[in-house]
């Protein structure tokens, strides 16, 4: 979590960097000849190869900035660039949030402006409106935010590394432990599977010379990358997958917002 690598910055990343690196790295040289699919079996999780070089870099790295950008679905400036013809500026999103002096408070602001808005309350509001519900987040609450950013870095993380510690430690006594220690669970999904599988008309549909628009697209860049994908070569399929939506988006709203403007 954000918490725990930003503790990092600390004490504990120079201790992982000497100690901890060369064995993750042997670890995934070794998992490396293991399909994706053993993982999935097994453990239940996708792209562990990809998260533990996330892992990596992330205790090797001190820069808050760039820890920020190794824990995030960030896109470099450069990358935009070979994807699409218009101008993009990432690149500052992290610096101009970062002003507190305090690298655990500055990267907990940063999640709040943005990964906090544009993912998360975006997924809960979607589901929530679809089944009628209004969703309250009262940990949202501005007085329980406000408060949060007084409290010293003890108190948002357990000397054992216990995120959310205060939390946890009012609710101990109230809630089975084994419900309190029980980690995080995402609900992702298998794009990998899908664009290869039921999607994959749908993909070869919406992303093709034809339908990708030269004047917004790099159109071979990311024909390419498709075949690359499909050759079952190591990128990030969510890339391709952003590609899709906006394809789908476009074919069906291009035309109503047209029609609306010659009326």
């Amino acid at each position: 979590t954000t918490e725990i690598y930003t503790l990092s910055l600390h004490d504990a990343l120079p201790i992982c960097s000497v100690f901890y690196a060369p064995i993750l790295r042997l670890g995934i040289k070794v998992m490396s000849f293991l399909p994706e699919t053993i993982f999935i079996k097994f453990l239940g999780a996708r792209n562990v190869k990809g998260r533990l070089n996330k892992i990596i870099n992330l205790i090797e790295n001190k820069d808050v900035v760039d820890i920020l950008r190794g824990i995030s679905q960030y896109i470099p400036d450069s990358e935009i660039a070979l994807w699409v013809k218009y101008g993009m500026k990432n690149d500052g999103l992290f610096q101009n949030k970062l002003k507190s002096g305090n690298p655990l408070d500055d990267m907990l602001f940063c999640d709040i402006k943005t990964h906090l808005p544009d993912q998360i309350m975006t997924k809960v509001d979607r589901a929530t409106m679809f089944a009628s519900i209004e969703g309250r987040e009262p940990l949202l609450d501005h007085r329980i935010i406000e408060k949060s950013f007084s409290i010293v870095n003890d108190l948002k993380i357990g000397r054992d590394g216990q995120t959310k510690y205060i939390l946890k430690s009012i609710v101990w006594d109230m809630i089975p432990k084994k419900m309190v220690e029980r980690p995080k669970h995402g609900f992702g999904i298998p794009l990998t599977e899908w664009m290869l599988g039921p999607l994959k008309p749908l993909v070869d549909e919406l992303i093709n010379t034809e339908a990708l628009d030269a004047e917004i697209f790099n159109g071979s860049y990311i024909l390419d990358f498709k075949e690359r994908f499909y050759a079952g070569e190591k990128v990030n399929e969510r890339k391709l997958w952003h590609v899709l939506m906006f394809q789908m988006w476009y074919r069906e709203w291009l035309p109503r917002i047209n029609n609306d403007i010659s009326n």
